[in-house]
Parts: C-alpha cells; sequence; structure tokens
C-alpha cells in the first residue's frame, strides 16, 4: 500500500469533561392545566355528533352494522370448494 505525504484532512481532539455546574435552582416546570371541560372539545363532540359520525369512547354503530354478517363470496352461487379438474382437448393431448 502506498503511503501519501499530504497532510491529515482531520485530526482527533481530546475533550475535557465539563466543569462541574454551578449549584443553580432548577427551571421550574410549565404549569399543568387541570383536566376539567374543554370548551373547543365539547362543542366539536356535540357537531360530530349531530352529523353521525364516530365518537371517542363510544360505540360505532356503522362497524356493529358491517361485522354483523360474514363477508359476501365472489361465488354468485354461494358454493365453496376447490374447482374441478380442467378436462379438454389441449389437456387430453398434453398431459401435466
Amino acid at each position: 500500500m502506498a503511503t501519501t505525504t499530504a497532510p491529515a484532512r482531520w485530526q482527533r481532539v481530546q475533550t475535557s469533561p465539563d466543569p462541574a455546574p454551578s449549584p443553580s435552582p432548577a427551571p421550574a416546570p410549565p404549569p399543568v392545566r387541570a383536566p376539567g371541560p374543554s370548551p373547543i372539545y365539547d362543542q366539536l363532540a356535540r357537531e360530530w355528533a349531530a352529523a353521525g359520525r364516530t365518537m371517542p369512547g363510544r360505540p360505532d354503530s356503522e362497524w356493529r352494522r358491517l361485522t354483523l354478517y360474514p363477508a359476501p363470496s365472489d361465488d354468485p352461487l354461494g358454493v365453496t370448494g376447490a374447482a374441478p379438474p380442467r378436462r379438454g382437448w389441449l389437456y387430453d393431448r398434453h398431459p401435466a
């Protein structure tokens, strides 16, 4: 492997640990809003309920209606099971 005489592009620099922080009072946490009625949420909930939309914490009538019955089948006759083997002139001349 060839060596080069070009100067290094970067160097590792030894860092010193941060000096001990001076004992200063910790910042006060932001005030926490007490849980209670929220006029914006209450108004939105009333509007959604009036429009018949799904509400958090309430049963979803559309989902209940959709899951009441099984999914429809692709077969118009409702017959399930394996398809019969295919037979015909091509199959008879070229068996697999």
